[in-house]
């Protein structure tokens, strides 16, 4: 085996090693959150009767749990789910390049790729532990405190890398900051993330959760050169929170194609509500 076969080798092993740590932290996680939600149990004859038959089609013996999580919202047994085991290990990475995934999922870039879409005000950045300004000129770490004494508003400091669902936020009041705490902030963080100002939401938003950012998500599959919206939900934050998670105890409402949302909304745990009641 000549040096191009043995990297090659390494390449191909550490995709496979990479697929189950993943496929093995996502069967943690959805255990773990199915463990804290009211949700309806598959019997073993179920899941031969109804779930097998499907997926045996493909050569497949999923995890019964993927199905009494997905199934939770309404208690019903559909095998068309798909487990989330399969679903990013191997049908994300099928459709979409992940070489360029990492790139377009740091926050510090983001403004810059999409410039047309509205975000929240970046005060400043830090990139590797290099700071830069809204422009992306390289500035001090001094002049990056000294741009957030000199904001007026409430500051959000986020990593910019390797998380998600609200993880990591730390909050710079616009009472009695001062450089010492903003330091603090900025080394606790790490060498990646954005500080930026406090978005202002449509008061018909904040209306359902003035203490939260409430948001709209829309899922879309493009293939074959169409785009499909496969589902649309709109979270809303609960009371006292202080950034915007539904995993950390928000509610969810599914969109109608029309536009209008469905009027029956579910917590975290699963347990649906009637908004009209």
């Amino acid at each position: 085996m000549n040096l191009e076969q043995v990297y090659l080798s390494s390449l191909d092993k550490a995709y496979e090693d990479r697929k189950a740590w993943l496929s093995d932290a996502l069967r943690r996680e959805i255990r773990e959150e199915l463990s804290s939600m009211d949700y309806r149990h598959i019997s073993d004859k179920e899941y031969e009767d109804i779930i097998l038959p499907y997926w045996s089609r493909y050569g497949r013996r999923p995890d019964k749990f993927f199905f009494e999580y997905d199934g939770a919202r309404d208690g019903r047994i559909d095998p068309r789910f798909i487990p989330h085991d399969f679903y990013y290990t191997e049908l994300v990475p099928y459709l979409n390049n992940l070489l360029f995934s990492n790139a377009i999922k740091d926050k510090s870039y983001q403004d810059i790729m999409f410039k047309d879409a509205k975000q929240a005000k970046t005060v400043c950045r830090s990139i590797s532990g290099e700071f830069y300004d809204i422009d992306m000129n390289n500035i001090s770490r001094d002049e990056a405190v000294d741009l957030c004494l000199n904001s007026k508003a409430i500051l959000y400091v986020k990593p910019a890398t390797y998380t998600s669902r609200g993880r990591g936020i730390s909050v710079i009041d616009n009472r009695n900051r001062n450089k010492e705490s903003i330091i603090s902030i900025m080394e606790n963080t790490g060498a990646n993330f954005m500080i930026q100002e406090k978005i202002l939401q449509h008061p018909d938003l904040a209306s359902l959760c003035p203490d939260t950012i409430n948001t709209i998500r829309v899922v879309t599959l493009f293939i074959e050169s169409k785009i499909y919206v496969t589902n649309m939900d709109i979270r809303i934050g609960s009371k006292g929170q202080q950034n915007i998670s539904f995993e950390k105890g928000g509610y969810d409402a599914c969109i109608n194609k029309d536009g209008t949302v469905d009027t029956r909304i579910r917590n975290h745990g699963a347990k649906w509500f009637d908004a009209e009641e």
